[in-house]
């Protein structure tokens, strides 16, 4: 992937100021192949109990819109889609017509990033095998990308 364009790095800042997570997790941004459209979901974590049977989840969180909305040069225009839960915020950023979506689950495709054992330890996932199938992981009109307020352990 190319150096991501500076209005989007705006943006992840944004976001690092405006999520409070309320559970071990955090979010994954895919830049549309336009490179207009950001889009922003939280990511899949495994939870795994002292059994080791484990469970899919994403994190709760709260999201402050100010933050996101101060990045546009002006304010943007702000739809709420109840469809699908997103929010989008669309406008230009230095100058740059930018769009971010704001999504309240993980991208349809996710694999958990995180896995949380039952005493709420927090570490990274193994990476699938270099052999497994390309298409399994990817967003095919996304590039893919994880940042995280809370780093795992």
């Amino acid at each position: 992937m190319s150096e991501e364009p500076a209005w989007i790095q705006k943006v992840v800042a944004a976001l690092e100021t405006a999520i409070e997570f309320e559970s071990p997790g955090s979010f994954e941004i895919a830049l549309g192949e336009d490179g207009q459209v950001l889009a922003v979901a939280p990511c899949l974590v495994e939870f795994v109990d002292d059994d080791q049977e484990s469970e899919e989840g994403f994190p709760f969180y709260n999201l402050e819109l100010r933050p996101l909305m101060n990045v546009f040069d002006n304010s943007p225009n702000v739809a709420w889609h109840t469809r699908d839960s997103s929010i989008w915020l669309e406008g230009k950023i230095d100058g740059v017509d930018a769009c971010v979506l704001l999504q309240g689950e993980p991208f349809e495709d996710a694999e958990p990033s995180f896995v949380v054992d039952s005493e709420g330890n927090i570490r990274e996932k193994e990476a699938m095998p270099e052999d497994a199938a390309e298409g399994d992981l990817s967003l095919s009109t996304f590039q893919k990308r994880r940042d995280s307020k809370e780093r795992p352990n």
